[in-house]
């Protein structure tokens, strides 16, 4: 969980030695399971055999694409907000462009922050788990003064002094 400060803003990310290795093994159980369907697999082999792999493939593919277009860093200046992905393409919103800051229950634990581009209303999902989200949702409701919040949320921003 690095930060980093620059002059003219702020970078938050996820660890980069955890996400490769994440993905490595995740792709290491991927061929493993293709390898087991194609070449270990046979029709006399019992149930077990021939479902496990197809389950490690969910899994593993479900692993895959959170880590690979999830947002994996957040830049933070005065004037906008950056959102990183890995195979995405980033994501800048300024700060008179945000609307509402909610915190997501349904469908997993979430934070979702709605904003307005060319006149229709889009969305960015944050992970809960990202690193030092309490001090990126305070910066996000220090800059964008104007921010809807729900009620979860009014109890967890607090104001900044700066």
């Amino acid at each position: 969980m690095k930060n980093q400060n620059n002059k003219e803003g702020r970078l938050y990310r996820f660890s980069m030695i955890v996400r490769f290795i994440t993905i490595s093994f995740a792709l290491f159980a991927f061929f493993y399971a293709l390898f087991v369907i194609f070449f270990k697999t046979y029709r006399d082999s019992n149930l077990f055999i021939k479902i496990v792999p197809f389950v490690i493939l969910f899994l593993v593919t479900n692993t895959l694409i959170k880590n690979l277009f999830s947002v994996n860093s957040i830049y933070i200046t005065d004037s906008y907000i950056q959102f990183n992905y890995l195979l995405s393409k980033n994501l800048k919103i300024y700060w008179d462009k945000l609307v509402k800051l909610e915190f997501i229950v349904k469908g997993g634990r979430k934070i979702l922050l709605t904003y307005e581009d060319n006149g229709n209303i889009k969305n960015v999902i944050i992970p809960r788990a990202f690193p030092q989200l309490i001090e990126i949702l305070n910066k996000i409701a220090y800059y964008s003064k104007h921010i809807e919040l729900d009620d979860f949320m009014k109890t967890v921003i607090t104001p900044i002094n700066e």
